[in-house]
């Protein structure tokens, strides 16, 4: 009984971290069946062309970022699970690639949004 007295007057400090962002993606890309986002890539990215053609460009990009971002699952999955090395290499580049491509236009869209927030749009 005193031991847990003792325990709680002094609490050892938790050394459970928040996972990052990083982690919390991985897991999802683990998590997730392929399939499925191959669905929601076959689906976003022929949205974001119509967008485009329709002249709705921020549609365009954030259509073209949620496509980017199942791209970017799929090939970290493949890249995991793939034995052959170019296979290996290949899913890496795209995974690279993907991770790109939608880290740009969410900060683009989010450099809009800053600009629409202080007034001056630069885009109408």
């Amino acid at each position: 009984m005193r031991h847990l007295a003792e325990r709680a007057k002094h609490p050892e400090p938790s050394t459970d971290a928040e996972p990052t962002l990083g982690v919390v993606l991985r897991g999802l890309a683990a998590r997730r069946p392929p399939r499925h986002l191959l669905e929601g890539v076959s689906v976003a990215l022929p949205w974001a062309g119509y967008f485009a053609y329709l002249g709705l460009w921020r549609a365009a990009m954030l259509a073209t970022a949620v496509g980017s971002f199942g791209l970017w699952a799929v090939c970290d999955r493949w890249s995991r699970t793939t034995s052959t090395g170019w296979r290996r290499a290949i899913a890496a580049a795209g995974r690279g690639a993907a991770a790109t491509v939608t880290a740009i236009l969410l900060a683009v869209l989010a450099l809009e949004v800053f600009f629409r927030v202080l007034g001056r749009g630069p885009v109408s």
